[in-house]
């Protein structure tokens, strides 16, 4: 992956205000025998336009496996778009949101959709609270072992031992969470692990004091 473009870096930071503003979101999902029936929507119309404008890319990426790597990506949705070609959807929009419907004969694809649905769920249920646990485990499992002290050590808030790992995924969500310049400073980089090393050299001496 190359890294983010400008369409990318904009449906995050939809994203993200989706995140910030759960509370005003209702979504109910239903499991069927092969696949899903969600419904999603917001009483505020801002809000209920959000949701319509992310279903609707969010389709024409599955449509095309077009995955966009997107930080808080769960291994559901990873399988989710591999899998693009075993996908049927079907999408309607109500006045608030949208009801999309997505069924597959692939055991393996009807298992990933019913967990990422439950998994935005999650996010529409904890908000920014669901966001970092997210990208905690992302940010931790794509940093490899041993690796953590050596990025901080020497910063202002540089920190060894065992809490070394957390500690440095904590500083990749806290920039992400507080300033979205963290998206563009991933985008300029080639893989996913050089983003998150570079990201979080970047966020390092902007960490809050514990």
């Amino acid at each position: 992956m190359m890294g983010h473009d400008a369409a990318t870096i904009a449906q995050m930071r939809d994203i993200h205000d989706l995140f910030v503003n759960h509370a005003r979101i209702t979504r109910t999902v239903t499991n069927v025998p092969d696949g899903i029936r969600t419904v999603t929507e917001s009483d505020d119309p801002r809000i209920a336009q959000l949701l319509k404008d992310h279903v609707v890319t969010m389709r024409q990426r599955v449509d095309v496996g077009n995955d966009p790597g997107l930080p808080i990506e769960s291994d559901a949705l990873h399988a989710i778009f591999k899998n693009y070609e075993k996908i049927e959807t079907t999408v309607e929009t109500t006045e608030k949101g949208m009801v999309v419907v997505q069924t597959s004969t692939d055991p393996e694809t009807i298992a990933a959709h019913q967990q990422h649905a439950s998994e935005v769920t999650d996010f529409v249920t904890d908000g920014m609270a669901a966001m970092r646990t997210a990208m905690m485990k992302n940010a931790s499992s794509m940093v490899p072992h041993g690796m953590h002290g050596g990025m901080m050590r020497g910063g202002p808030n540089a920190r060894t031992g065992p809490d070394a790992r957390q500690t440095s995924a904590s500083v990749d969500v806290w920039r992400y969470e507080y300033d979205l310049s963290i998206v563009e400073c991933a985008g300029r980089r080639r893989s996913r692990h050089l983003r998150v090393i570079a990201c979080q050299r970047a966020a390092s001496a902007a960490e809050p004091d514990a």
